[in-house]
């Protein structure tokens, strides 16, 4: 057996050309930054499942392993399929933020009036300790989001989004969306991934913080929270959030981001 497995080796060897390297290399740094993308979730480790099981598939075929590496052939088929239809979300969201990295996609740029009304109303509602939620809309479409909201196609004013925001005010619930200079929607509803759920379910992040970061990680929107409970501003963008922002650092940090000027 051991000289038949070496044989086999030294068959592969004596075939081994500078593509295969270059093969095994980008599979290599393609699986390892998908586990950077994936770390810490839920989907980690069923992606490490599936490697073990490819590990055993390929191991078993060099012992001629026979009935074992069908078993472990059929389990990769079907754990694929499995993660496919369980991810498809997920998966449509991270080619839709992948697309928008690229160097054709042009972010929208926003106003100085936006911003200006966008920040002046944020202070004000982390004064009165009011939440609230606001997606800045840039490359990547949210119209599967603003959809199942309210459509408003207003003008941006710290009038209406304080109003938008107030408790008990008709559509305080879920987010508002801004783009091109206009709230699009309000009342928009952000997606919850389970990862996420289980990454923070006991970290100090509320339903908002969680939509923010989801709606960040699958898109390139910049999102502006206000806590509630805290009433701190926080902001997420690229899967990232950074909270205790003042209304000077939001407002700096919103002119550098939305390009505010370029239009």
């Amino acid at each position: 057996m051991a000289e038949e497995l070496f044989a086999n080796i030294l068959f592969i060897l004596q075939k081994f050309r500078l593509i295969d390297l270059i093969d095994i290399l980008l599979l290599a740094l393609f699986i390892y930054f998908l586990l950077l993308l994936l770390r810490g979730t839920r989907a980690r480790q069923i992606f490490l499942g599936v490697a073990v099981i490819l590990f055993l598939f390929f191991a078993s075929s060099l012992l001629g392993l026979i009935a074992f590496n069908w078993l472990m052939r059929n389990l990769i088929t079907y754990s694929f399929f499995g993660l496919i239809v369980i991810f498809s979300e997920e998966i449509k969201s991270y080619l839709a933020a992948l697309g928008s990295k690229l160097p054709f996609t042009t972010p929208m740029a926003a106003s100085k009036q936006t911003v200006d009304e966008v920040v002046a109303a944020v202070d004000i509602l982390a004064q009165k300790g009011y939440g609230a939620l606001i997606v800045f809309e840039r490359s990547v479409s949210l119209k599967e989001y603003v959809g199942k909201g309210v459509p408003l196609n207003s003008q941006v004013t710290r009038e209406l989004l304080l109003n938008l925001f107030t408790p008990k005010a008709p559509l305080h619930d879920g987010a508002v969306v801004i783009s091109r200079d206009r709230v699009s929607a309000a009342s928009v509803f952000l997606p919850l991934p389970n990862d996420l759920v289980e990454r923070y379910r006991k970290g100090p992040y509320g339903t908002r913080h969680l939509a923010a970061l989801s709606v960040s990680r699958l898109s390139d929107a910049l999102v502006v929270v206000v806590s509630e409970e805290t009433s701190t501003i926080s902001v997420a963008l690229d899967g990232n959030l950074v909270r205790n922002y003042q209304p000077e650092s939001l407002y700096s940090f919103l002119v550098r981001q939305l390009d505010v000027g370029v239009k």
